[in-house]
């Protein structure tokens, strides 16, 4: 299986979005609408931030993410892998699209 790395540098208290496009999943682009996806997650050091919390740290549109990580409260710098959770009416508990397992993979490093 071929391993695609996604890594991302998050500023810890900064405004630095950073975007995911065209996501691929066994090579097909995935695009959300057209999967009825009403939510999408990221899980990172055992904590999970939705596109339905008050931070908007999260978003998504068509086959794209947009994280906006840098405003989280009580970040600490380091390097954490992540994990993409998306969630429809058929997926209500969630599904894991993005792991530590899966062959495209989401690295963050927080910076202070």
């Amino acid at each position: 299986m071929q391993v695609f790395r996604k890594k991302l540098d998050v500023y810890i208290g900064r405004n630095y979005p950073r975007e995911i496009t065209n996501l691929k999943l066994n090579g097909v682009i995935f695009d959300f609408s057209a999967q009825g996806i009403t939510k999408v997650g990221i899980e990172f050091d055992g904590k999970e931030f939705t596109s339905d919390d008050d931070g908007n740290y999260i978003s998504f549109s068509g086959a794209s993410i947009f994280l906006r990580l840098g405003g989280i409260p009580n970040l600490i710098p380091g390097k954490f892998s992540a994990r993409i959770i998306v969630y429809s009416n058929n997926l209500p508990a969630g599904k894991p699209i993005i792991t530590e397992k899966t062959s495209y993979r989401l690295d963050l490093n927080f910076i202070a």
